[in-house]
């Protein structure tokens, strides 16, 4: 059951009332969902309860609360021709028809990322309250702070994306409203991305060898099918034809049509199992987990099969960070690399691996020096 003590909705906007070592508090909890409002007012009461603040700066700090609260909602009165509440912004993003519909947990990233860039402009911005009153160069400001806070440009990219993504929304319903992220774009990943690097043939060998028959066949998927952890892991009986000649299935990340004629030596791993046993997901155990525990699961695995999953790396900025260079993704570089190398056209790779462009393909394709002579040999006499 919910506990939804010491909350009030106001405007659509939840408000934590409490009072602290006799000093009555309320604060904008600036969100209006219930169960975001109950775990940012348990925050609120663990930074406020016990002795971890003094009275000097727990009135000081209701003091700030306040006076945001009493200027946020004098500045609505007074002009509601101010446009949307910067608070509000991630609600209305939700409800925007014409926005492009994002999983659970991909909504749940813009939602911290936004609130991430909110509690930046209440730091450095607190008078912002209003769309209309966020300008070009605060923006900018706040672009030049997350570059240099994020260890990675992917990282960056992520919260820029995210940002400009429900601002979007707002300018959608505000035809007065600029764009002060106009200017700031995604930079590109090959400045200090680390992508997946593809398994070596002795890796692959120890994979194959592996005891571990489970962790085995979900690699053997991963790597005759190029689909990715979270496909692979959730692949139904139902998923093949009868005759385990055919799957038909989709890419979940780019909605691209993933179905093929099976690789003769999947088949021979799927026909092992009688036909009887041949319902539900072909692998139960692994379908039930969530993508993060199974991917933490893997690592492990890989890792057990003595091959290295992460590095060190420098960024751009010049910090230090661990990267993940060897995963189960490292199936699709090996299975597209080597399809490439062994002569399969650049099209039909494509197709298998669900890509929509050349570029992307371009990412996951590792060749060398000897397998740009072995193409140069195809090209035939001048």
């Amino acid at each position: 059951m919910r506990n939804e003590k010491n909350l009030m909705l106001r405007h659509g906007m939840y408000y934590f009332r409490a009072t602290v070592n006799g000093v009555y508090v309320c604060q904008s909890l600036r969100t209006g969902d219930l169960v975001e409002a109950i775990r940012r007012r348990d925050d609120r009461l663990a930074m406020l309860g016990g002795e971890q603040m003094s009275d000097k700066t727990l009135l000081k700090s209701v003091e700030r609360q306040l006076a945001g609260i009493e200027a946020e909602e004098k500045a609505k009165k007074e002009d509601p021709m101010q446009g949307a509440l910067l608070s509000e912004a991630f609600r209305i993003w939700q409800r925007d028809p014409t926005r492009r519909v994002c999983k659970a947990a991909q909504v749940a990233i813009h939602q911290t990322n936004w609130r991430n860039f909110l509690g930046w402009l209440m730091k450095k911005h607190p008078d912002i309250q209003f769309a209309r009153q966020l300008g070009r160069d605060v923006a900018m400001k706040w672009a030049a702070d997350e570059l240099e806070a994020c260890r990675a440009v992917n990282t960056y990219n992520h919260h820029v994306t995210s940002v400009k993504t429900i601002f979007a929304s707002l300018r959608k319903m505000d035809a007065f409203l600029g764009d002060p992220f106009e200017f700031i774009h995604v930079r590109s990943d090959k400045e200090d991305a680390q992508g997946k690097l593809p398994f070596t043939d002795q890796e692959l060998a120890s994979i194959k060898n592996s005891p571990e028959t489970e962790f085995v066949r979900l690699a053997k998927v991963g790597y005759y099918t190029t689909l990715r952890l979270e496909d692979a892991a959730k692949i139904r009986w139902g998923d093949f034809d009868s005759d385990l000649l055919y799957y038909y299935g989709i890419h979940t990340k780019t909605g691209a049509d993933a179905s093929h004629r099976i690789n003769p030596k999947l088949r021979k791993m799927l026909v092992e199992t009688p036909k009887d046993k041949r319902y539900g997901f072909v692998f139960p155990d692994f379908a039930r987990l969530p993508e993060s525990g199974l991917t933490v699961r893997f690592q492990a695995f890989l890792g057990r099969c003595g091959i290295q999953t992460q590095e060190t790396v420098r960024g751009q900025n010049g910090k230090l960070r661990t990267a993940c260079v060897r995963g189960f993704h490292s199936f699709r570089h090996s299975a597209i690399t080597r399809a490439l190398r062994n002569g399969a056209p650049p099209k039909k790779v494509e197709r298998l691996s669900g890509h929509r462009s050349e570029r992307m393909q371009n990412r996951y394709t590792h060749l060398d020096a000897d397998d740009a002579g072995d193409a140069a040999e195809f090209i035939g006499e001048f």
